[in-house]
């Protein structure tokens, strides 16, 4: 009385849940979509508002380019420095010696190199300044609520029940995942209880979830956007913003194990001795 239930309800979650994580994760979104497009219409607006005031202004002033420089945002500004390290060391062996050592020194310098300065970290403010980050963070936390609401459901109504034994012997190991919600120290680890197959089929109805649904690209990037929930989620609380300072350590050591050779060294005598087979 309790397995059919249990695998109609699971199959029921399952299939709602797909859907729900398809509206949060999808770009276009219809709850957002009117949002962000009353947004951007009020940010270019404002830009170009700000644009004509800038051109008057230069039109009677000279442009300071010191001045633009030091008004870029620092994640900006380290963020492009990092791209274009890592397209240099990707095609470092079509340069020349001297511009490798140059290169080199501006990243790497002891005292004076871009990767050796320190960067100010403030974890929180980086979040708060995150637009994108702090919309992610919400999503995950719908998503994180329909789980737990979720569990504490199923849990009211099916625990406490056995429903099927494994063919197989298990260890008393096995008890906290095989027996959830039961808490009977005599009873075999192979019994599985309602709770525990419950968690099994999350991920065991996705077969026949697939039978329902036709689009099995969207329904695996479904899947695989649940069973990370947590993963990211932890990973925004504890990682919040970038650290540039991490970021450069690992870009330096990168620079300092680079064994340059350059590739266009006998291109000419390459190029010749190629065609002149044909020839």
């Amino acid at each position: 009385m309790v397995f059919l239930p249990l695998v109609a309800l699971m199959f029921l979650i399952n299939y709602i849940r797909f859907y729900m994580t398809k509206i949060l994760n999808s770009q276009s979104s219809p709850f957002t979509e009117r949002a962000s497009i009353s947004f951007k219409t009020l940010k270019g607006t404002l830009l170009q508002h700000k644009a004509d005031q800038n051109k008057e202004r230069q039109s009677e002033d000279e442009v300071d380019l010191n001045a633009c420089i030091a008004k870029i945002k620092p994640d900006v500004k380290h963020g492009s420095a990092i791209m274009r390290s890592s397209r240099l060391r990707k095609a470092f062996n079509f340069l020349p010696e001297n511009s490798v050592k140059q290169r080199k020194a501006y990243y790497c310098a002891p005292e004076s190199g871009y990767f050796v300065q320190k960067v100010e970290f403030n974890q929180m403010a980086s979040m708060l300044q995150n637009p994108d980050m702090m919309g992610n963070m919400v999503k995950q936390n719908i998503q994180s609520v329909i789980n737990v609401s979720m569990f504490r459901a199923i849990g009211a109504i099916f625990s406490g029940f056995i429903i099927a034994q494994l063919p197989y012997p298990l260890g008393q190991k096995f008890k906290t995942m095989t027996q959830q919600g039961i808490r009977l120290h005599n009873l075999d680890p192979s019994f599985v209880s309602s709770m525990s197959w419950s968690f099994l089929l999350i991920y065991g109805l996705s077969g026949i979830l697939s039978l329902m649904i036709t689009d099995t690209k969207a329904l695996e990037e479904t899947l695989m956007a649940q069973s990370g929930n947590m993963m990211m989620q932890n990973q925004n609380m504890m990682g919040g913003g970038k650290d540039f300072n991490q970021v450069f350590k690992v870009e330096k050591e990168n620079y300092e194990i680079l064994n340059w050779k350059f590739a266009l060294e006998d291109i000419d005598d390459a190029f010749i001795a190629k065609y002149e087979r044909k020839i």
